[in-house]
Order: C-alpha cells, then structure tokens, then sequence
C-alpha cells in the first residue's frame, strides 16, 4: 500500500530493522556499524525494542518474531500491534519506529507474525488481545445481510432481525434488493 500519512488504522503490521531500535535519526556510516553488530548484539537490541513498545500507553495488544530472511544481514522483527484508537501512519513512524503497514483485515494480523520458517525467536504476545467479534470486523455483518437477501428477506426484515448488519451496510442493502426485485421481475416477464 502507498504511503499515506494521515491514513488511520487501530491494526498494523510492522517490519523492523535494526535502525529502527535506536532513538532519533541515524546516518548511514552509523546503520553501516549497526548492521555489522554481532547477531546475539542485534538481537538484543530487538528484544528491547519489543519491550518498550508492548509497554506503550498507546499499545493495546502486541505479537512478534524475530526472523531472518533470505537477504544477508536481513535478521528483523516482524510484529502485530492493535492500538488502543486509530492511530496515523506518520503518528506510527515517529513514535513506535518501524516499517508499519495498516492490516486490512484480522487474518492478515494474526499470521504476519507467527510464521515459523523463517522464526528465529518467538518474541511472545502481550496486551489485550482483541475480541473475536471485533477481530472479524464489519465483513461478516455483509455476508450475513446477502444471505438475508438470497433467502428472500426484505430490508424491513434485516434491519428488525439483523441491526448490526443492517445499520452497518443499509445502503448496501437497499440497492441490493432493489436489484433483486428488478432481476426477479425481468425473469417473470421472460417466463410470461
């Protein structure tokens, strides 16, 4: 996903690299000594990482790895973060340091970080770990409302029956039955 700074997400995906561990800007004469540290040095340096950010306020749930790609000196975290509120993208840059991408979708939070192929350490998770409703997000509301629809339930119906479905995707809805019954009436003109 592109860069977007005043995007704002409650999950992200974050990859971090060794210059990430360190406070402030670093040079590259500087990331070139950081990169050239002892791998147990490095991975230190990530554990600490870890720590602090499962210890910020703004945290509410964390789960990472430290892994190793196929690249040489590629050793990194891969994390999941769940802040308490959405937060920015740039917001996320400046003060939990890392690569971080928003999670688009539950699935994609939980296995970024629990992959075991290229696991060095299990970094552990820490925080409130979200909700199994609130991890599916809004997705399973929408196919409940199109299964309502497919066995001939009408708005009014959904909105008595399903409210979460049909406060969260009633223009969906609407327009989907109406194209429906503008199907179903074409079908009965063709059948006459």
């Amino acid at each position: 996903m592109k860069f977007k700074p005043k995007l704002q997400k409650r999950f992200w995906l974050g990859t971090v690299w060794i210059g990430h561990t360190v406070d402030g800007k670093i040079s590259a004469e500087n990331l070139r000594v950081l990169n050239e540290l002892p791998t147990e040095v490095k991975m230190e340096q990530y554990r600490e990482w870890f720590s602090r950010v499962a210890q910020h306020p703004s945290v509410q749930w964390i789960e990472g790895q430290i892994e190793v790609g196929s690249e040489e000196n590629s050793l990194h975290i891969q994390v999941a973060v769940k802040t308490h509120d959405s937060k920015r993208w740039e917001w996320m840059a400046k003060n939990l340091k890392a690569s971080w991408q928003p999670a688009e979708n539950w699935n994609a939070v939980s296995n970024y970080c629990v992959k075991k192929s290229d696991r060095v350490e299990y970094l552990g998770a820490h925080g409130k770990k979200p909700d199994s409703k609130k991890m599916q997000g809004d997705g399973s509301a929408k196919l409940r409302a199109l299964d309502h629809l497919r066995n001939g339930k009408s708005p009014d119906w959904i909105a008595r029956n399903d409210m979460q479905a049909y406060f969260t995707h009633h223009h969906a809805i609407i327009s989907t039955y109406k194209a429906l019954l503008i199907a179903d009436r074409r079908r009965h003109l063709e059948e006459e």
